[in-house]
């Protein structure tokens, strides 16, 4: 676990405000939780899929880095996005930790600093559905205490194509939410099942629901986790839980968003 988190403020001059092209709304339904480590190159997929949500709910946004070669990458792209957002009445909070961070303390250290007991966890290298946020508000609205998306679509960077993703009975799907308080008594340890397998089996929430989108994706092939993964199904998913599928890149994604993703290159293991 990191001995130290900071909130960073200061760095490069702000650029203009953009005009304002949504309505600010009131009182803070949840906060979004991203997590990012030595991934500058694809992060800016998650932000450009926030910054796009299709919703008048009062959002924030909590972002974590851990350090790359004692720097953090990410910083400059953050705090362009934070102008970007700021201009919607939505504030970015960003965390810096002191060394690299377990995943389970980072999820701690994220819903410590988020400011509403309703929170939404997402993937640096995603692009979350754009009524995400709009769906899982209406949820924990009806009272439900643990929200998931059991399908979607992953895109693998390496192969050019897309697959769906049905994940199995009982297992978590490809985006949950769930209560602030549920991720703050975490153990650091015992986690076998992992934070999203303890928290239904262990802490059994009260009501779940499953959601389903239109849009959105996943992506296999940059990051050094999802590179292991896009290589033991050859650069195409080919068994269960992943199906063939006749949806294209552009049918989850905007066009310039497809096109963005559609130039970059698989990763590469150093």
């Amino acid at each position: 676990m990191a001995k130290k988190t900071t909130q960073r403020r200061a760095g490069r001059p702000r650029k203009p405000a953009a005009e304002i092209v949504q309505a600010k709304p009131t009182g803070l339904e949840i906060s979004v939780l991203l997590p990012t480590w030595n991934n500058l190159s694809i992060l800016w997929l998650q932000l450009e899929a926030l910054l796009r949500q299709q919703t008048q709910r009062n959002y924030e946004i909590v972002i974590h880095e851990c350090p790359v070669s004692g720097g953090y990458p990410s910083w400059g792209l953050i705090e362009d996005y934070e102008v970007k957002f700021g201009n919607l009445g939505v504030q970015v909070t960003y965390l810096q930790a002191e060394k690299r961070t377990h995943l389970v303390d980072k999820w701690r250290i994220l819903a410590q600093a988020a400011k509403s007991d309703n929170v939404l966890m997402v993937a640096s290298d995603n692009y979350t559905p754009s009524a995400a946020i709009e769906a899982y508000c209406d949820a924990f609205n009806q009272g439900h205490d643990w929200i998931d998306c059991p399908n979607g679509y992953f895109y693998d960077i390496v192969s050019r194509k897309v697959a769906k993703y049905k994940a199995p009975e009982g297992r978590t799907g490809l985006l949950f939410a769930t209560k602030k308080s549920y991720i703050d008594s975490l153990p650091s340890k015992n986690l076998d099942k992992g934070i999203d397998g303890y928290i239904r089996s262990t802490i059994n929430p009260v009501s779940i629901a499953n959601l389903e989108f239109i849009d959105g994706v996943l992506t296999d092939g940059y990051q050094s986790i999802s590179h292991h993964r896009s290589a033991k199904y050859s650069g195409l998913h080919k068994k269960p839980p992943f199906y063939d599928t006749d949806t294209q890149l552009e049918d989850l994604v905007p066009s310039d968003i497809a096109m963005r993703l559609r130039k970059m290159k698989p990763f590469v293991v150093t």
